[in-house]
């Protein structure tokens, strides 16, 4: 039916240019050729349906550009026209194959040169895309917190900066994506000033605040915004009056308000970057938020694949593999297919040992959808006086099936669709909240965004698509979080019964992720005995203004974090000369035993799925 569409179109397009042929004598050749030259690939043994689909819109920009032409062209114009007849037939079959590359491209990005929006594809359009209409964009934010309402907390925050240098840093400059997302780093507008000018120094000598383009003109790509609001938040957060969550208008215009909030970045390039989403009033754009705290890190390709996932959810058309309609029963996984509707028996012109049922697969895009991370690494600290074998700490895995971490939790959602209703769910209701029954019809989605394993190799398997609003990032450690007395909630600063029995069962998994944390983070093994080493010095101190920031405003105010920081600061007080890491631990653990082990049983839970 779409290959009879097409040929319908085309030899109307053949007829109306020929009616056309009295009217323009003088380029009568010119739009013959074209036309000969795109109705002429047809015929080709291609896929049939991104074929024809670029030749409908090569033969329609092309009779665009001849109404344009008139008469009083001269005839030296004509004669080069004539002359460059097989000069614009080969032109075209360049067009096309170039628009067949640009589909198959995985993640086919296109940076701004004076900010930091995404462009998808620029020159394609899609068959349903008008030629006014720009095509839609990716627009990306990393959301980072550091110390806000905690500003004057000096200990506290250098040890931040060590997390943050060592862990955050390395992993978020080194993003494969680097470039096209905007890295949003919020803090107290009165953090102290010794600790503002240590974090800018920082960001600036490790490239991470402003990027030359093509042209030397330098472009933000990082801020630090002194505020304590953020827009991606939970369903617990407190919030001003004046914030939208998941509104990137509103996050700019909010900043550029208060142009002394900026304390790094390019006020310009934000204006640039606002002006730019403001223009665009057919919301067509794809919003994404990503969050990240600043003593935990993401894997160097987890914003890249973030974005190419948008683009598969939210604009199928322009994904590099085509979704199946018809989805045979041996491909399809019952469980995972909540949106199955009705099976098709009358396959035929089959064999009959070769007949599937098939599943019918309608797939709308979602309005706006959630991602987080499967797997994961934590970072312990060690006492390397004590431990001279772990002087860079010791690691241990992170397998949640029901429950998302908070780094990489990520929201998608239309420019055209309100931020105000996209549910603000607790990273630990994330799952249990979206993962349910026909839970496509919360984000208003249906079907499924699946497709032939026959076109994909081993390497190129996607992740599942379950028909929900939730989609678990598990090709890879996507994530590692270090577990330090900085940490405001506390729990978990000491490695659980279900990671030990984990790394029990399974060693070789150890020297697996410490290598991963070089390999898919670059985070320097040297930075990390560094960075153990000041912790092991200044604990008691770092313990003493974390018991002091907890229950303000933004900060986890449970009592088992008080009573476990408490012990900190009174064996502070004991300690004569020096001090006993081990014993310290050792106390420590007894007083979180109730609380760890209802955390355990959770745990071994989810492992056992």
């Amino acid at each position: 039916d779409y290959q009879r569409e097409v040929i319908e179109k085309l030899s109307r397009f053949k007829k109306e240019a020929a009616e056309r042929k009295h009217d323009h004598d003088d380029d009568e050749d010119t739009t013959t050729s074209r036309t000969e030259a795109t109705a002429g690939m047809v015929g080709k043994k291609h896929s049939l349906k991104s074929k024809f689909k670029t030749v409908v819109d090569s033969q329609y920009a092309a009779l665009r550009s001849t109404q344009k032409v008139t008469k009083q062209k001269s005839m030296k114009q004509k004669s080069a026209n004539l002359t460059n007849t097989d000069h614009v037939e080969g032109e075209s079959k360049n067009n096309t194959e170039n628009a067949q590359k640009q589909k198959l491209a995985p993640s086919p990005f296109k940076n701004h040169d004076d900010n930091t929006t995404t462009t998808i594809n620029e020159n394609r359009l899609n068959s349903d895309d008008e030629p006014h209409h720009p095509p839609p964009r990716l627009i990306h934010i990393l959301e980072t917190r550091f110390m806000q309402n905690q500003p004057n907390l000096v200990q506290l925050a250098k040890a931040r900066l060590h997390l943050l240098s060592t862990i955050c840093l390395p992993s978020v400059r080194h993003q494969s994506a680097w470039g096209k997302f905007l890295w949003v780093i919020r803090t107290d507008p009165n953090l102290n000033e010794e600790i503002k000018t240590e974090l800018v120094s920082m960001l600036k000598e490790y490239g991470a605040l402003v990027q030359k383009d093509e042209n030397g003109e330098e472009r933000a790509l990082a801020y630090v915004i002194g505020s304590n609001d953020n827009y991606v938040v939970s369903n617990s957060t407190t919030l001003s009056p004046s914030v939208r969550p998941f509104d990137v208008l509103g996050m700019l215009s909010h900043a550029l308000s208060a142009p002394q909030s900026i304390f790094a970045g390019k006020a310009t390039s934000m204006q640039m970057l606002y002006d730019e989403i403001s223009s665009r009033k057919d919301g067509r754009d794809i919003f994404l938020w990503t969050r990240l705290d600043a003593d935990d890190g993401l894997n160097v390709k987890y914003m890249e694949y973030i974005q190419s996932q948008a683009i598969r959810y939210f604009l199928p058309d322009r994904y590099e593999r085509e979704i199946m309609t018809e989805i045979p029963e041996g491909i399809l996984k019952s469980h995972l297919y909540l949106g199955a509707t009705k099976r098709d028996e009358s396959i035929v012109g089959m064999e009959e040992e070769s007949q599937k049922l098939l599943f019918h697969n309608s797939y709308t895009p979602p309005q706006w959808t959630y991602w987080c991370a499967a797997l994961n690494i934590d970072w312990f600290l060690t006492d390397p006086i004590h431990d001279p074998h772990h002087k860079n700490g010791t690691v241990y895995p992170v397998i949640h099936a029901n429950v998302c971490v908070t780094p990489g939790v990520t929201v998608a959602l239309r420019g055209a669709f309100d931020p105000l209703q996209v549910p603000r769910l607790d990273h630990d209701k994330i799952i249990s909240y979206l993962r349910r029954p026909k839970g496509g019809k919360l984000c208003g989605r249906t079907g499924l965004s699946i497709f032939d394993p026959k076109d994909m190799g081993e390497s190129e398997k996607e992740d599942e698509d379950d028909g929900t609003c939730i989609h678990m990032v598990t090709l890879g450690i996507s994530a590692v979080r270090s577990r330090t007395p900085t940490s405001a909630g506390m729990l978990g600063v000491n490695p659980d019964a279900t990671q030990m029995e984990i790394v029990r069962k399974k060693p070789k998994i150890t020297a697996f992720m410490w290598h991963s944390m070089w390999k898919n983070y670059r985070i320097r093994n040297e930075d990390l005995v560094g960075t153990n080493a000041y912790f092991a010095e200044h604990v008691y101190d770092i313990a003493e203004e974390n018991a002091r920031g907890q229950c303000t405003k933004g900060h986890s105010c449970k009592s088992s974090s008080k009573d476990l920081l408490q012990q900190y600061v009174d064996l502070k007080g004991e300690k004569d000369g020096g001090f006993d890491i081990i014993e310290m631990m050792s106390t420590a653990n007894k007083i979180t035993k109730e609380v760890v082990a209802a955390a355990d049983a959770a745990l071994r839970t989810d492992y056992a799925k």
